[in-house]
């Protein structure tokens, strides 16, 4: 079996490589890394050109599905990822970002919005020794974990209603005062 371990940042690619080039796993990996969040929510104006003006009446804007797009300045990187998802031969991913909500969102925002079809495997790990590596590679969790889809769920759930409250409440109360005013990120609603 063949699998691109796709981790969220470079420091934390290496340090799982060099753990599994010690002590290699059944499995051949790849390895690639994000560097954060490579995909973003759409702007309003992305989904329909009236929401360019700011106007009361057209609030609340709820998309009727959320998309996403690359982010500026990872378009190379998208692009690198792509290519090796496509055509790398693999058999299944493993999503290696940080142990938590933030990185399920990380992965699955681009995972998702590109549509790629490949099984993954979730690597987690609440630090990087090796022997904690090691350990996660080789207790890999399926994706279809209940306790991970909840996570997941959480996460795009929490980023959907940042989007929500950050875009509407923005607009409202810079229409409202007259002067843009940025209304700050909701950590949970």
């Amino acid at each position: 079996m063949k699998a691109l371990l796709i981790a969220e940042k470079p420091s934390m690619m290496r340090d799982i490589q060099k753990a599994y080039n010690k002590n290699p796993i059944s499995d051949k990996l790849d390895f690639a890394c994000f560097r954060g969040h490579v995909v973003e929510l759409l702007e309003p104006q992305e989904y329909d050109k009236k929401y360019e003006k700011w106007n009361r009446v057209d609030l609340p804007i709820i998309p009727s599905q959320f998309k996403r797009k690359t982010s500026k300045g990872y378009f190379d990187l998208v692009k690198k990822l792509d290519d090796l998802l496509k055509n790398g031969g693999y058999d299944y991913v493993i999503n290696a970002c940080d142990a938590g909500r933030e990185g399920e969102l990380i992965f699955w925002g681009f995972y998702k919005s590109k549509g790629y079809k490949l099984p993954v495997k979730r690597f987690w790990a609440n630090n990087l020794t090796e022997t904690a590596i090691i350990k996660a590679l080789n207790n890999l969790i399926d994706e279809h974990d209940p306790a991970l889809v909840g996570l997941g769920k959480a996460a795009e759930y929490r980023a959907q209603f940042d989007w929500l409250c950050g875009m509407n409440f923005s607009r409202s109360v810079s229409i409202a005062s007259n002067t843009p005013v940025a209304v700050g990120r909701v950590m949970s609603p």
